[in-house]
């Protein structure tokens, strides 16, 4: 699984105030269409999101736990499952 975010992918936002921001260290996770509980990562610093992605900013959690954890592959299957009713295969 690649959970790399590709920062310098040349899109860049000007207008903050439109867009939900998440801090950095936050954990995202795909939740509609075909990637949907597959691709997971955490940030490294404050980025702008929008639709299909859930955000995970754990003030009592450590982040890289939260990542790890979901990144488990019992995890991972059981989502895609639950997001899609589709099987993980």
């Amino acid at each position: 699984m690649n959970s790399r975010i590709d920062y310098d992918n040349g899109i860049k936002i000007s207008d903050y105030d439109k867009f939900k921001i998440a801090p950095a260290h936050s954990v995202f996770i795909c939740i509609e269409g075909g990637n949907a509980g597959k691709k997971i990562a955490l940030t490294e610093r404050e980025v702008c999101f929008g639709n299909k992605l859930c955000c995970f900013s754990p003030h009592l959690l450590n982040s890289e736990y939260l990542f790890i954890t979901l990144t488990v592959e019992l995890f991972r299957l059981h989502s895609v499952v639950i997001l899609t009713g589709l099987s993980a295969e």
